[in-house]
């Protein structure tokens, strides 16, 4: 199949309000939908709960919820394919995604490749936790966060996704619903594969299949990790880790690093289990410390040892 973009959608359109003030899963207006101690990890007042009860923001305390972002679903090209799957292979390996770094088009050709791509705003929601779906995510351009949604309204944040990471690949697998929802951060891009496509993929070509498993322990060894530092580690110290961490994955990690589109203190907070009055606390601390300098979304690394004394 032909491959093409879906357009890109208007700009700056707000969710519509329901008249009876309802949100999506129909909760009460006024009702309670509330964030946590920290308030809402998403820092834009327009994203939207989960389809469970106490979902929806609460926008200065006047009570009224809002709709999350209609979707935009991904099209397909119309008309056959004049010359075959190579157009589609040829096409996938052309984004330079990690996971197919290296591979040729010959070492795809007995799989029938399909994809399709699409765009999100800022504060889209690509599915919900408990979604039905199978499809796997690669993130082409831009930021999503993966979180779950407590039944009380809290968000905890599971990880930010960078350009070129995949998602999505355990309901492919097992056949389940999503565990985690996912959220754009900012103007997205993304490639779209159908379950099928890739669990063939998965049995049919070993070195994916080796590249996919690797990631999946990966993924095992940091929650172990993470389950381990909450339970044996102080906010402070949490936060710290969790800095160093981020200037580490950047690169930044010496003076005068600079991390950019940094997380919010809420997105911090959402992550480390903590509040957003306690991470700001923490990292004003740091900052006259001589640690780090903050501005909107911006950290600068001034003296790393200040930062790693903390841990």
């Amino acid at each position: 199949m032909l491959v093409c973009r879906d357009p890109s959608p208007a700009r700056g359109q707000l969710p519509r309000h329901r008249a009876d003030g309802r949100g999506r899963g129909g909760s009460r207006p006024g009702g309670r939908g509330r964030h946590g101690s920290g308030g809402c990890a998403l820092a834009d007042p327009r994203a939207c709960r989960p389809g469970h009860a106490g979902r929806g923001h609460r926008r200065s305390g006047r009570g009224h919820r809002l709709l999350p972002r209609q979707r935009h679903p991904a099209r397909a090209c119309p008309g056959p394919n004049p010359a075959g799957g190579a157009v589609t292979v040829a096409a996938l390996l052309a984004h330079d995604l990690p996971l197919f770094r290296g591979l040729a088009p010959a070492d795809l050709a007995h799989v029938d490749i399909a994809f399709t791509e699409r765009r999100l705003r800022p504060w889209e929601i690509l599915f919900h936790q408990n979604d039905p779906g199978a499809e796997v995510h690669f993130l082409l351009s831009g930021t999503l966060i993966a979180l779950y949604w407590t039944a009380e309204g809290r968000e905890v944040i599971f990880t930010r996704f960078a350009s070129g990471d995949h998602f999505g690949e355990l309901a492919a697998l097992d056949d389940g619903d999503r565990s985690l929802a996912v959220v754009a951060r900012s103007d997205v891009g993304l490639l779209t594969m159908p379950g099928p496509v890739f669990r063939a993929l998965f049995e049919q070509v070993p070195i994916l299949r080796r590249r996919i498993t690797h990631g999946l322990v990966a993924r095992i060894r940091s929650l172990t990790a993470r389950n381990l530092e909450l339970t044996t580690s102080s906010v402070e110290q949490r936060v710290a880790t969790y800095l160093f961490g981020l200037a580490v994955d950047r690169g930044q990690l010496r003076s005068g690093g600079v991390i950019h589109d940094a997380p919010t203190h809420a997105e911090i907070a959402a992550t480390i289990g903590s509040n957003r009055e306690m991470v700001s606390r923490i990292i004003g601390g740091l900052a006259r410390r001589g640690a780090i300098r903050t501005s909107r979304q911006r950290i600068e690394i001034l003296d790393p040892t200040v930062l790693t004394a903390e841990f």
